[in-house]
């Protein structure tokens, strides 16, 4: 996998711009290689467990390959 800028990254998820989305990992510590997934973190402050796991089920299948979503 070709390495993403920050505004490659954003323009991929844009479909969770109503959230807070936190790039971690190999990513954010600048040590990725070419094949390291880029690990993102959504901050949904939703306490609701069901709700969370709708919203991840919601972002499969659309956020492009490559990417490690938590929620």
């Amino acid at each position: 996998m070709k390495m993403k800028d920050l505004q490659e990254i954003r323009t991929d998820l844009h479909l969770l711009m109503d959230y807070e989305v936190v790039v971690f990992g190999s990513y954010a510590s600048k040590k990725a290689y070419s094949r390291s997934d880029i690990d993102i973190a959504v901050l949904t402050k939703k306490r609701d467990r069901t709700r969370c796991i709708e919203i991840w089920t919601e972002m499969l299948g659309k956020v492009p390959e490559g990417y490690d979503l938590k929620i």
